[in-house]
């Protein structure tokens, strides 16, 4: 999918049990981009913002795209990062309503919260993303910085998307 879209490099985290196997896979499938293949400790329950911290040193352009490895795209990616880079964004989110009911989801990661909602909720007001929280993160109230909502005071709050 990245090969298709002009990217020509990518770093790819994959647990440490598999690494070996991925770093063969250019050569298998005869791709060109050249991947940076980065093992990750499973015994951990890291997230995506662990999982960035663990290759930090690796990102080093202006511009990053995180691509989970269950997406299933048509959407070009190079336009979308295009968009971005005109739009001089901070974040810019590829966003879809799913073919499958987010409420009776299971959560993969932490097993401490798999019976919680697989929801995010996602502030929109027009195009500017004014809050992004997973659902099993919540307890009772969600704070929102001054701030965003004197730039945004009115944003519609979405529970049927996702990233």
């Amino acid at each position: 999918m990245l090969e298709k879209n002009g990217f020509q490099n990518a770093v790819v985290t994959v647990p440490d049990s598999v690494k070996s196997e991925v770093i063969k896979l250019p050569e298998r499938y005869k791709l060109s981009i050249r991947l940076d293949v980065v093992g990750v400790p499973m015994q951990e329950e890291w997230g995506t913002l662990d999982t960035l911290r663990h290759i930090s040193d690796k990102l080093t352009g202006s511009d990053i795209l995180i691509v989970s490895g269950d997406v299933i795209t048509k959407e070009n990616l190079r336009k979308l990062s295009d968009l971005h880079r005109a739009k001089r964004s901070g974040l810019t989110l590829l966003l879809n309503k799913p073919t499958f009911n987010l409420k009776t989801a299971v959560i993969p990661g932490s097993k401490t919260n798999k019976y919680k909602s697989e929801r995010d909720l996602i502030g929109l007001s027009g195009d500017t993303v004014c809050l992004f929280k997973a659902e099993a993160d919540v307890e009772d109230e969600i704070n929102i910085s001054a701030r965003i909502l004197k730039r945004n005071p009115r944003f519609t709050v979405h529970t049927n998307l996702q990233d």
